[in-house]
């Protein structure tokens, strides 16, 4: 049998893709003597999506003995799906509509990569300062008073665990520890991380003090490769947050997501972000509804005036929320990090 052209998509029983699972067909030969031929063997993509050409295969049912001697039964395309991932499996009819197929879908007892039992999420927030100026109270009020709740709120019940790390604890070796801790415990799979804190180009503020994200970077490579190989996705509110991403990234974070340059919008931005990703937007698609969603670049132009205003130009022109992501956008709230 000369090879077809699959292709199809496999999702949970909510809808939601199911990344990088196996998708095996086969071809079943019911007739006497005969052997199912497997002819596709290929994992999903991020969106659930697979796709390729089968191999060739023999093209017959099976044989029956007449007296004139063995004859080939004509092959009838009685195609299996197979979806396995790890001890998971799931078998049905395969069938093909033109060169797509109908989709695949799980049955609801199919568990997803990381489930909540499975992951856990660390906050970092350190915003305290007693000598905000308006415009500074503008760019960090919403995050020095909200943000811990918002998560919390949001994300709470979607984790086995959220970690906050406030005041005193918002510490760069209490972050490697807590990371550590949360990391070696052996069933969870995937760690995130809601950065809040001041930020520069290059480097972030701790509670004890201004760190060079290359110090950073040391800090955290010290934690073991397996505890890292879990690290998943960092939102980061520090300003200038895309000059960091390149070192998260590096200490083993599978995507980051900050801003361009002096973060102002944080109050529109936050919980539209924590929303997306709650209900299993990818993280690329969660990133661009808090880019979304301060209409018209309010809070952006509200403080460019006011720093106008008081002559500080440089400051208003560094003024920029825009998010960027770094890494692997397509990841979700129930993917595994790598």
């Amino acid at each position: 049998m000369p090879s077809l052209t699959i292709n199809g998509r496999v999702s949970y029983a909510d809808l939601l893709p199911a990344e990088n699972v196996r998708v095996k067909i086969k071809d079943l030969d019911l007739g006497p003597g005969g052997s199912h031929d497997q002819i596709f063997n290929k994992l999903t993509s991020t969106d659930g999506k697979f796709s390729g050409s089968s191999t060739e295969w023999q093209d017959r049912e099976g044989v029956v003995d007449t007296f004139l001697g063995p004859v080939n039964i004509p092959d009838v395309l009685n195609l299996q799906f197979e979806v396995v991932d790890g001890a998971q499996n799931h078998q049905g009819a395969f069938v093909r509509v033109g060169n797509g197929s109908l989709p695949i879908v799980l049955p609801p007892n199919y568990s997803k990569p990381v489930e909540k039992a499975a992951r856990d999420i660390i906050q970092v927030v350190h915003l305290v300062q007693n000598d905000y100026t308006p415009a500074e109270k503008l760019l960090y009020g919403f995050i020095e008073a909200g943000s811990a709740a918002a998560v919390s709120s949001c994300l709470g019940n979607d984790y086995r665990q959220l970690h906050l790390l406030d005041g005193a604890d918002a510490t760069l070796a209490k972050l490697k520890d807590k990371l550590m801790q949360v990391g070696s415990r052996a069933a969870t799979k995937a760690i995130d991380l809601v950065f809040c804190t001041h930020g520069h180009t290059s480097r972030v503020v701790f509670a004890d003090g201004k760190k060079k994200m290359e110090d950073v970077l040391g800090v955290l490579d010290d934690i073991p490769q397996s505890t890292r190989n879990k690290f998943r996705m960092v939102f980061s509110t520090a300003c200038f947050g895309n000059t960091h991403a390149d070192i998260w990234q590096e200490a083993g974070f599978a995507c980051v997501s900050g801003s361009e340059g002096i973060y102002a919008d944080s109050e529109a931005s936050l919980l539209p972000f924590l929303q997306s990703w709650e209900s299993s937007k990818s993280f690329r698609e969660a990133v661009r509804n808090a880019n979304a969603a301060d209409i018209g670049n309010v809070a952006d132009n509200a403080a460019k005036l006011y720093y106008i205003a008081q002559g500080r130009t440089a400051d208003a022109n560094d003024i920029n929320s825009n998010r960027i992501i770094s890494g692997n956008g397509n990841l979700r709230i129930y993917s595994k990090p790598r």
